[in-house]
């Protein structure tokens, strides 16, 4: 039987992933949704098969006869050594799990690459540069899912577009205003309600892709000068209601110096800061006020890219 680790597609059809801890409340139990049954013809090359033509992503293999068919991926890390039992079809094959353990293998059921599993840009991938370390084969360090390294992916093709703005002051203040650097501090900025601290919104990139810069412009509400954000934090994440990590942090000075005073200058705009941070991969971005400065938070443009 040809098995390949450190995942890599080849003509076997077998990418194996590893043997996983599968255990709930100290008792053996099946942790991934999905299905189940014992086969007396039960292999490897068997249940890869099977699984594949359930249109499952992955097959585990457990207790010698077990066929297990998920779309959840293992948590935690490989252990080979606990994988040991043979397998009912073929009791030479030693890769039929273990006591609380389960072999896990990669099926062909969504495969959504050319490039070899683990080396490219898909959902899959990213979660093959989090299991293993040593992703040496791809040329790519390790944390592609949302660590810090990894295969950076492409960037967005998609315009970003909010998801969540609770905290807006009025419609016509709302967090779009931010998404782009047109237009002026008095016609184009978001503000967040009065005397509201914490107020924040909630952006969708429009992929997964890979992040490390941050560009800001704080507003005062043109000629009013009654807005600003003091402190704030940028988190991304990769659901939109997170976790969140967090990205960038910091301290504005106060933006209504800046402001003109006459209806005659309303593009008088504060100045674009633009910050390095760590790589890691999101699709969603958080930008919260901690504190304002006069009345109310308020931002004229975020990018995250």
């Amino acid at each position: 039987m040809d098995l390949h680790q450190n995942p890599a597609y080849h003509s076997s059809q077998l990418t194996y992933i590893g043997c996983f801890k599968n255990t709930f409340n100290d008792l053996d139990r099946m942790l991934f949704e999905g299905t189940y049954n014992n086969f007396r013809n039960n292999t490897p090359d068997w249940c890869v098969t099977y699984c594949t033509s359930g249109n499952f992503d992955y097959a585990g293999l457990q207790y010698g006869s077990q066929c297990i068919c998920t779309n959840s991926g293992p948590q935690g890390t490989s252990d080979a050594g606990q994988c040991t039992y043979g397998c009912a079809g073929d009791s030479s094959i030693k890769m039929c799990g273990g006591l609380g353990y389960i072999n896990i293998f990669h099926t062909e059921a969504h495969k959504t690459t050319i490039d070899d599993f683990g080396c490219g840009k898909s959902v899959q991938d990213t979660y093959y540069q989090k299991w293993y370390d040593d992703m040496g084969h791809c040329n790519i360090t390790p944390g592609g899912n949302g660590g810090s390294g990894g295969a950076p992916l492409a960037p967005c093709t998609m315009d970003p577009v909010i998801v969540s703005n609770p905290d807006d002051n009025a419609a016509d203040n709302a967090a779009d205003n931010a998404l782009n650097n047109e237009g002026s501090d008095w016609q184009n900025r978001w503000m967040g309600k009065t005397r509201m601290e914490n107020a924040k919104f909630v952006y969708d990139l429009g992929c997964t892709t890979s992040v490390s810069k941050l560009k800001l412009r704080n507003a005062c509400n043109g000629l009013y000068k009654d807005s600003g954000t003091k402190d704030y934090i940028v988190s991304v994440s990769n659901s939109e209601n997170g976790p969140w990590t967090e990205f960038k942090n910091g301290t504005f000075e106060n933006p209504i110096p800046n402001c003109s005073s006459t209806t005659q200058s309303h593009n008088d705009r504060n100045p674009i800061f633009e910050f390095d941070a760590n790589l890691v991969t999101a699709r969603y971005v958080q930008f919260r006020c901690l504190s304002y400065y006069a009345t109310r938070c308020a931002l004229n443009f975020i990018e995250v890219y």
